[in-house]
């Protein structure tokens, strides 16, 4: 291959390879899309959380006595029959703050 030929391709493989590797460094906040924000304590735990990081190596299992409290627990929810209608002012309350 003649040096002529080849220093093109070598130019837009070395830019390429620039602009790849600046743009996998950046993530969306850092091109202006998000702001960076502190985050809640609410947010951190529920970052670990979808992220994994405390999960526990082990498998939990229950217990025999607790999957039979709860099988008996849910075989007791068919004791009380599903109403057709839910009265609105029924239950509990909501309020836009």
């Amino acid at each position: 291959m003649n040096k002529v030929a080849f220093l093109p391709v070598a130019i837009l493989v070395a830019l390429s390879l620039g602009i790849a590797s600046n743009t996998s460094a950046q993530t969306p906040s850092e091109h202006g899309l998000l702001k960076n924000k502190p985050l809640t304590q609410s947010e951190v735990w529920l970052r670990m959380q979808r992220e994994g990081q405390q999960a526990s190596p082990y498998i939990q299992q229950p217990s025999l006595k607790e999957r039979e409290r709860s099988f008996q627990r849910w075989l007791d929810s068919y004791q009380y029959p599903i109403p057709d209608n839910f009265d609105q002012k029924q239950g509990g309350s909501f309020s836009q703050n």
